[in-house]
């Protein structure tokens, strides 16, 4: 049922019928639509925070107790079964315990800077003058204000000013 919507126009052609065969030609107009699928959000825990010797101390004894609840289990008697206990209890004692971590600001995009985009309008006006007159003062302009735009993106960068 997925994939239903993807066949647009399906035809098939008798183009055999008069040799007696039972083959017909398929065409098919076909619609596939690819996409990347969505990333699931995860919690982001700060596990700085087991340095804390009282915050260690809570999580592990959450941790024994959660696990030994578990495996106490009947079925609990195959490796693949006590380490499914173990991430679930993990993962109990975590929530529980461990504080998330704060969301973390996105890193400034250098084309957001004033002075960048200041400099690249220059040089696009400088790039048009050039373009309709081909001096060699036009050429210098243009080159100048070349320098300086890689000047500003190395000052936005951490460089030297």
């Amino acid at each position: 049922m997925k994939w239903k919507n993807s066949l647009k126009n399906c035809e098939a052609y008798n183009s055999f019928s008069n040799i007696g065969s039972d083959h017909r030609i398929v065409t098919v107009k076909l619609k596939l639509s690819l996409r990347v699928p969505r990333k699931v959000a995860r919690i982001r825990y700060d596990w700085n925070a087991l340095k804390d010797s009282n915050i260690q101390e809570q999580y592990t004894i959450a941790l024994r107790n959660r696990y030994q609840l578990l495996c106490n289990e009947p079925e609990c008697s195959n490796a693949t079964k006590k380490y499914q206990n173990f991430i679930t209890a993990h993962e109990e004692a975590s929530i529980e315990h461990i504080p998330q971590k704060t969301a973390t600001r996105k890193k400034k995009r250098m084309s957001d800077d004033t002075r960048i985009t200041s400099a690249r309008e220059s040089v696009n006006s400088a790039f048009t003058e050039y373009a309709a007159c081909t001096s060699v003062d036009n050429h210098d302009n243009l080159q100048g204000r070349k320098k300086s735009l890689q000047i500003m993106y190395d000052v936005s960068r951490g460089g030297v000013e």
